[in-house]
């Protein structure tokens, strides 16, 4: 697989395999692409590769993109042993540390990658990408909000197009409860996104500003930040969102329709996966059952399971407030909330709309 090194991401924006050319496919809310959902937050700076070793990109970018290949394809031991060997190939070399960090931060192996990041920052005190990935872990491991921003603040002032910088700030700043902050940061965000030169642009602004927005009851504006996040980055993650802002908004009809038509281009070795699972239930394909058992698989990730389950609770608890079971709802999403995942969007989302329940008066129902 051959990558050039300006747009070297070992994750990448989406699996190839499953970009069909498709008659009509405007029309859906969301294109025929399955992602991971973790992958704008380890894109690579651009600007990194003229700071660090260009010879040493170029010898790793075949390592990288198959360690990329390894985890999305859920061989986490695979992708974590071929990381080891372009560390102990080039120990010098401050981004191998820093996307072994992305990957262990992932797989919640939160000392390793802090100490990862340390390593790379020491190497090379010029790159952002090392920066925001130890703020990542500082803000969601430790909840240490302080350093995290300070770290963050110090990759923007490297690389102020550094765009998913603003974006990790503005989930501290969302994390903290400070929205305007918040809001601020993915303003400057979008703006650096929409003047980038490269394309595509990154969705994650547009994606962040949907998630505050909505949680903040802005739902009209909310949505079309979720669908320009779509356009440039389509994922199932975001056109969930999209399904329950329109159902939100009394088109929920047509919501489903536009699931239902998504589900058949899902490719069948993605079907099982949580998140295929979680379009199929709101869709009606799937039961509460079947979703929270994807989500509950114990051969994930302990990590990725906590986080698979959050999700599933979230969306258990907002399809039930949707048909009006609003006692069964609260008992979702108060579990979705139970899981205590700093700076994840469910997390957050699922903590307001259960306060939001309980101040109405709303007791969690048994099963």
């Amino acid at each position: 697989m051959n990558m050039q090194p300006l747009k070297l991401s070992w994750v990448g924006i989406c699996l190839c395999a499953l970009a069909l050319p498709l008659a009509g496919v405007q029309a859906l809310d969301f294109q025929p692409y399955f992602e991971e959902d973790f992958q704008w937050r380890l894109e690579l700076s651009p600007l990194d590769f003229t700071r660090d070793s260009d010879y040493q990109a170029r010898q790793l970018s075949q390592r990288f993109a198959t360690a990329r290949y390894k985890a999305e394809s859920k061989d986490y031991s695979g992708a974590l042993a071929d990381l080891n060997g372009a560390v102990e190939s080039a120990p010098k070399y401050a981004t191998a540390y820093a996307v072994r960090a992305s990957l262990e931060h992932h797989l919640g192996y939160d000392v390793d990658a802090f100490a990862d990041s340390a390593r790379a920052i020491k190497l090379n005190p010029n790159l952002s990408y090392p920066r925001r990935i130890r703020g990542i872990v500082e803000s969601e491991s430790d909840r240490d909000y302080t350093n995290a921003l300070l770290d963050f603040r110090q990759a923007i002032g490297l690389d102020l197009h550094d765009i998913q910088v603003y974006v990790e700030c503005a989930y501290v700043e969302r994390a903290r409860t400070n929205f305007a902050a918040a809001l601020g940061d993915l303003d400057r965000a979008i703006q650096v996104n929409e003047t980038r030169p490269e394309k595509p642009r990154l969705g994650s602004p547009y994606w962040a500003a949907g998630w505050i927005q909505s949680d903040v009851g802005q739902y009209p504006l909310a949505l079309k930040n979720f669908r320009k996040a779509l356009k440039q980055s389509p994922s199932i993650r975001c056109g969930l969102r999209v399904w329950v802002l329109r159902a939100r908004l009394g088109d929920r009809e047509a919501a489903t329709s536009n699931l239902v038509k998504h589900i058949q281009f899902v490719s069948p070795i993605h079907r099982n996966r949580p998140l295929a699972v979680c379009e199929r239930f709101l869709a009606g394909k799937a039961s509460e059952e079947d979703l929270l058992q994807a989500a509950g698989d114990s051969a994930l990730n302990p990590a990725i399971r906590r986080r698979e389950l959050c999700t599933a609770n979230y969306y258990v608890g907002m399809k039930r407030m949707l048909d009006g079971d609003e006692a069964g709802a609260l008992r979702f999403l108060q579990q979705a909330s139970a899981t205590a995942l700093n700076c994840f969007p469910d997390c957050e989302s699922a903590t307001v709309e259960a306060a939001a329940l309980e101040k109405a008066g709303f007791q969690a129902a048994g099963p």
